[in-house]
């Protein structure tokens, strides 16, 4: 069993790092939204192959707490389950989340109706399914106010992106002020 958990565990450090390290690193360039979407365009098997690491990473991960569950469960049983339940929750969210990596490759594909839209709004729109991914997102801040008086509350949500990508900070700055 120790060995099939290592195994395991090999299988997610491997394809994570290729997934989350190497692949951004040599196709999202921060600051030019059109050389990232140019690079995607010539390293397409890259880029796919980046998603299949992570869908293969996530899967890995998901199978690992149960290793570990085998191994170190009777060291403290509630440890192990509550290991296992933040996996078992987490490993979903991510896989949904790789659907934004999806976005990026049906945004440049070759399908009739994307030819209503320019290059530079596919190359932002690229841009931000990606930084929806989090490649680059710094952090997303949820402000809730409640304001109101005793008869009824009233809620606002300010939403406040900070993003790195100076191509699409001016775009979602525009809908955050129509909000």
């Amino acid at each position: 069993m120790a060995r099939t958990t290592g195994l395991i565990y090999l299988t997610v450090i491997v394809t994570g790092l290729f997934s989350l390290a190497y692949v951004p690193s040599q196709l999202i360039v921060s600051s030019d939204a059109a050389l990232t979407v140019s690079n995607i365009r010539n390293a397409p098997g890259l880029f796919r192959l980046g998603i299949a690491a992570g869908f293969v990473c996530y899967l890995a991960f998901l199978l690992l707490p149960f290793g570990f569950y085998r191994l170190m469960g009777h060291a403290s049983r509630t440890a192990a389950i509550l290991m296992l339940a933040f996996a078992v929750t987490s490993v979903p969210i991510s896989l949904a989340n790789l659907g934004n990596k999806l976005d990026v490759l049906t945004l440049l594909g070759n399908k009739p109706y994307l030819s209503a839209i320019s290059a530079q709004q596919i190359d932002t729109a690229v841009m931000l399914a990606l930084a929806r991914y989090g490649g680059r997102v710094r952090h997303l801040r949820l402000a809730a106010a409640l304001r109101g008086s005793q008869a009824a509350a009233r809620h606002r949500l300010a939403i406040r992106l900070e993003i790195r990508t100076p191509a699409v900070r001016p775009i979602v700055e525009q809908r955050i002020a129509r909000l």
